[in-house]
Order: structure tokens, then sequence, then C-alpha cells
């Protein structure tokens, strides 16, 4: 078979993600590229051949998949209200200290790397089923690889599902590295899941777990030579049966920690590439705890479903206080913050397929 897809994401301001804190002069600009509710972005746009027994291969713009995101057995789409890319939901609200400061921190600087949802240009290849094993392979724009493999099966009245991926990114800066010219980064991604449900009870249970290394890479700041791994991971449990007649509900509840992804990193000044850490310095740790529950109401006859999902957030960074010279002192900078103000949010919504 032959064909196409195309996919666009309407709505760029109205994400939870690009939500932002508007007070105390910080930027409260959108973190997705187009703003208004008009703003249409295109997700995946690409030309495909299938083959029954040898696979799939599609050119343009698609999926990585590479490194595992959560894998959803709960036949509820509980990840529509609470995915492993944690950021989704309110990571655009900036962190403040216990005295009620905002920083310049975003809780998506701080959550985990979004493992599982680039989009890209370049080449995919899917292979049909292997006994309910499913494997990926892509390469791309700026020399990015991935590779996963992802399985399935329902045994003894148990469904289980299992995926592990791999990213290899090879390409030009980001704020993380210092802009010269030519200069690449080298960093490994990767990630995997398990998922298990008992069908007659409904009971579910499901983990992700990634990680980033950087294996080249130049900080900004001088007194760090490598940079720590982060990591990240999820557990979600819960409930999901047709009580009702009209589809399945779920209830769920959430735990999890992210860590290191902004260890390293350095602020202050007008040419700080990334000036979100402007009154940090240069930061030493950081990790956010988080802990919540949702629920989440198919209604199959019209392909929808709504949710409501509420979680706190817990969070540490420790910095220097001092600009990237590791000796210039940075104008109101928070050294050694320790602990910050916990945050609670609150999330509903619907979503129609068609």
């Amino acid at each position: 078979t032959k064909g196409g897809t195309v996919a666009v994401a309407a709505g760029g301001a109205a994400q939870t993600l690009a939500l932002s804190a508007p007070q105390q002069g910080i930027n409260g600009q959108g973190y997705v590229s187009g703003t208004g509710d008009g703003y249409l972005g295109v997700r995946l746009a690409h030309w495909y051949l299938e083959d029954k027994t040898l696979g799939k291969v599609s050119v343009g713009r698609v999926g990585v998949g590479g490194p595992v995101g959560m894998i959803d057995i709960s036949g509820a789409n509980v990840t529509n209200a609470s995915w492993s890319n944690l950021s989704l939901q309110g990571g655009g609200m900036y962190v403040a200290t216990k005295g009620g400061a905002l920083t310049t921190t975003r809780y998506a600087d701080l959550l985990a790397f979004c493992y599982g949802c680039n989009r890209e240009e370049g080449i995919r290849y899917d292979s049909q089923s292997i006994g309910g094993l499913l494997l990926q392979a892509f390469w791309g724009e700026q020399d990015r690889f991935a590779v996963s493999g992802r399985y399935a099966t329902e045994i003894a009245g148990f469904q289980f599902g299992a995926g592990i991926g791999y990213q290899l990114d090879n390409k030009q800066p980001t704020f993380l590295i210092d802009a010269k010219p030519g200069s690449r980064t080298d960093v490994e991604y990767w990630s995997g899941s398990l998922a298990l449900k008992h069908v007659a009870t409904g009971l579910f249970a499901q983990a992700t777990m990634g990680q980033t290394h950087w294996k080249r890479i130049s900080l900004q700041s001088p007194t760090m030579t490598t940079k720590p791994d982060g990591k990240e991971w999820q557990v979600q449990v819960g409930i999901a049966k047709n009580w009702f007649g009209p589809g399945a509900t779920a209830f769920y509840a959430e735990f999890g920690q992210a860590s290191g992804y902004l260890d390293g990193t350095a602020g202050g000044g007008a040419t700080t590439l990334n000036p979100a850490f402007a009154n940090l310095g240069v930061i030493t740790s950081s990790s956010v705890s988080h802990y919540g529950a949702g629920m989440v109401q198919n209604i199959d006859s019209a392909a929808l479903e709504l949710y409501l999902m509420w979680r706190h957030y817990d969070t540490k960074i420790n910095s220097t206080g001092l600009d990237k010279d590791g000796v210039t002192a940075i104008t109101g900078g928070l050294a050694n913050t320790g602990s910050m103000s916990g945050f609670d949010m609150v999330v509903g919504g619907a979503r129609i397929s068609f």
C-alpha cells in the first residue's frame, strides 16, 4: 500500500506548556513558536510505502520513535491526561522560592527530556508485528538516529506491554552549549516502559524510566568539565472499566521524579545563552518530585475523552549564585537555594478523535 499523513496542532498559545506566570518582570513568552489560538503547527507530514510482510517506510516529517514513553495499557487513554512528558502539564509555570519570589526557571526546564515524542524530517522504518514485537528505526535531520522495540501480549487474563528505545543526537548547539562555529553536541537518550493490566478487574500499573547522557558538550560553567546525566521515572496505578455504559472510566494515581537536567548550566548577564537562569548562577543540582491523581471518562459514541487531573510538584535547586566565570556575583543571585516553593495544578479538558 501507499499513502500519506498530515497532522497539525491547533491553539499554540492555549497549551499548558505555553502558560506562564506574568509578573515580577519575567518575560512570559510562549514556549511554542507562533502565538494566538488560531496558530497551527505541523506535527506530521510524510508519505509512506507499506508491505504486509516487509513493513512500512515513511519519508518526511515523522515521529522519531526511539526512546519509549509511557505504554498506556489502561484501555481508557490515561496518558491523555498525564503522559511521561511531564512538562506538558504546567511546564510553562515558573519556579518560586519559599518566600514567594519567582525565579526565571520554568518547570519545563527542570523536567525530563520528552522521551519518545520527537518529530523530525527524515526516514523511518516500522516492522510488521513479529509475534507481538514491533521494531522501529529512524535516521534524519542533523544526524539524529533512533531505534526501538515494543512488545505486547495477553496471558492468563493479564495484558502485558514493554518497550525500550535508544536515540543519538549529533546536532548544532542548544542553550546548553557554547555557540562556537561548527560545534556539535553528542547526546545519548534511552528509556523503557513496562505495563500490566488484570483484564477482569481493570486494575493496571504502568511505569517508565529514562536517562540522558551528554557524551560531548561544552558547558557554560568553567567549574564543571562534565555534565551529570539527566534521569527521570514515573509510575501510574489505577483501575479502568466501563461501569456506566458510555465508555471506560479510569481513576489513577501517579508519582515520580526528574533530576539532573539543568545541572552544570549557568546564567547571568545579557550574553547568557539561556537567560532563564539569570538569577540563579551556576546550577549544581536540580530535581523535581511529583505526585497526583486524575480520572478519564471515555464516550465511545462520540470518540470523546473527558479528563481531569491534579498534580503537586516539589522542587530543589542548588546553585552558586555566581556568573559563569565562577567569580562574579549575580545581582539577586540565589546561592544554595535548596527546597523551593511547592506547586499544585489542576488541568481539565476534552479530546475528540476524528
